[in-house]
């Protein structure tokens, strides 16, 4: 495909505000339970939003002996990596505030009731800020229903005494006595309690039984040190952490932990952080609820659909790559940046820190070179960044205060132009020289602004969503009549427009909140 034909795809972006509350609700009011296990590890799905505000709202204790330091371990890992999981012993410079091995022991160390009275020993210290409490086992989960139950009653007791602190229930680590074992039923046990009660559990032996995969390997007898019986012989002759990680170079730590592998305390430190999320307010199931919904065809029909973003993001596309197909992405008002997926898997590949709280979003191929860049349009003014350092390279006055900026190829010569939209009219710069070359009456007060290469002939045409009826109404000849109309999405939509198949052709679809 021709350069040419790969930059008209550019497009523009709606600005769409839309606040939303974030509630924080105590493990005592709890309407469900909180299970954390192998399912709550790929961190990247965790908003940072909520990791932050976790940071904020809990002040933690947590109580255990060598297995239970694989959680820490895992969140060393994770500090070490990005400052966003920090933690530290007084919360000081946005740190987690977490005090290790306090209280000392752990659930069955140096009894099975010594735990319990050191916690309201804690609590009841004066000054004592902790607001979450933890304790782990280290192998005495592997005892009889009536201990387990005594467990559970104590913690019980403990959350009825101090209901202003979160208390988090834990499973015993693996010993390799598989599904049919002792341990396992005790496992279950608190599982069941905690499902039944609306506990926050955290399933350590849940998260030593996957690998991330999602490869089971219980029923293969696996124990805490990632081991496994692969033949069904008896003997545990692999291991399940040491395979994934051969398999996956470089997605494995090194770090030291207690009685296992690295990659099992990688597992836990991201499943402690995924817990934090979720005692903070954070919902996965309804976060990453934005989604594209997009057509090929011009059938009506949404031939491919992403999920994407979040709350209060801004749709924008443009082919970040410079492989001829538009992708998508958003720009987060709140954080005045850009998140950009090349691959369309729904994660962000490209992350860019641009402009500040109020600035627009728009992209377009500034220089030519067959990928979309970005930047913002402030006041009156352009500022775009031709190479991705986050520093505009080009700053162009066009338009006045209150103007809708619109960007495209409005002249077939492979670079992206500016323009606004002013009183019903496209105003529309195709040198650069800060004039409007082309003005162009179309669309009515409430359309939503949509440009593109409508018919394939290397120059970006414009376009309306009307949001009342649900319909793009597109002009491809610039006689300011609507070519194309096409009913897509329903009320409360956002449009966006792209070469979703390399074809040549812009074709239309909609962000939905």
């Amino acid at each position: 495909m021709r350069k040419k034909s790969k930059t008209l795809l550019k497009t523009l972006m709606y600005l769409l505000i839309i606040l939303a509350p974030f509630i924080f609700t105590r493990s005592a009011s709890l309407t469900e339970p909180i299970i954390i296990g192998h399912t709550c590890t790929n961190i990247s799905q965790v908003p940072e939003y909520w990791i932050n505000k976790a940071k904020t709202e809990f002040r933690i204790s947590y109580g255990h002996t060598s297995h239970g330091s694989q959680i820490v371990s895992g969140m060393e890992v994770l500090m070490a990596q990005s400052d966003l999981y920090s933690f530290n012993h007084d919360g000081t410079d946005g740190a987690l505030s977490l005090h290790d091995y306090e209280p000392s022991g752990d659930l069955g160390n140096p009894d099975r009731t010594t735990w319990a009275q050191r916690t309201r020993n804690l609590l009841d210290t004066p000054g004592c800020n902790r607001n979450m409490i933890m304790w782990s086992w280290c192998g005495q989960a592997d005892t009889s229903e009536g201990n387990i139950d005594l467990y559970l009653s104590l913690m019980n007791q403990l959350e009825e005494d101090y209901p202003n602190v979160t208390f988090v229930y834990m499973t015993g680590h693996l010993n390799g006595s598989g599904e049919e074992g002792n341990l396992n039923l005790r496992n279950n046990q608190i599982r069941n309690y905690c499902i039944a009660n609306n506990k926050i559990l955290f399933d350590f032996a849940d998260i030593e039984s996957y690998d991330p995969d999602g490869n089971y390997f219980l029923d293969k007898d696996a124990n805490d040190g990632c081991y496994y019986d692969s033949d069904g012989n008896g003997s545990l002759d692999a291991n399940w952490a040491d395979e994934w990680c051969a398999v996956h170079p470089g997605e494995c730590s090194s770090c030291s932990c207690a009685h296992s592998r690295s990659l099992n305390c990688d597992l836990k430190g991201k499943a402690f952080w995924w817990m934090m999320a979720r005692l903070a307010g954070w919902e996965p199931s309804t976060q990453a609820h934005n989604k594209f919904y997009l057509d090929t065809n011009w059938d009506g029909q949404a031939d491919n659909t992403k999920t994407f973003g979040k709350s209060g993001d801004i749709p924008v596309t443009g082919d970040w790559n410079g492989d001829g197909n538009t992708n998508y992405g958003v720009y987060r008002p709140s954080k005045c940046k850009f998140y950009l997926d090349t691959d369309w898997d729904g994660f962000a590949n490209i992350v860019k820190s641009y402009g500040k709280a109020g600035d627009i979003p728009v992209v377009g191929d500034w220089d030519g070179d067959g990928t979309v860049n970005y930047g913002i349009y402030r006041g009156s003014k352009f500022y775009l960044d031709t190479d991705w350092d986050g520093i505009a390279d080009i700053v162009r006055p066009f338009g006045k205060l209150g103007d809708i900026p619109v960007t495209g190829d409005w002249d077939g010569d492979g670079t992206t132009n500016i323009g606004i939209y002013r009183g019903g009219k496209f105003h529309l710069d195709t040198n650069w020289d800060g004039l409007a070359e082309i003005i162009k009456p179309y669309g009515k007060l409430g359309d939503i602004l949509v440009t593109g290469n409508w018919d394939g002939d290397l120059t970006t045409n414009y376009g309306i969503y009307r949001p009342d009826k649900c319909k793009f109404y597109l002009d491809m000849t610039w006689d300011g009549k609507a070519d194309i109309i096409r009913a897509y999405g329903k009320r409360g939509d956002i449009p966006v427009t792209g070469d979703w198949n390399g074809n040549g052709n812009t074709n239309y679809g909609i962000f939905r909140k």
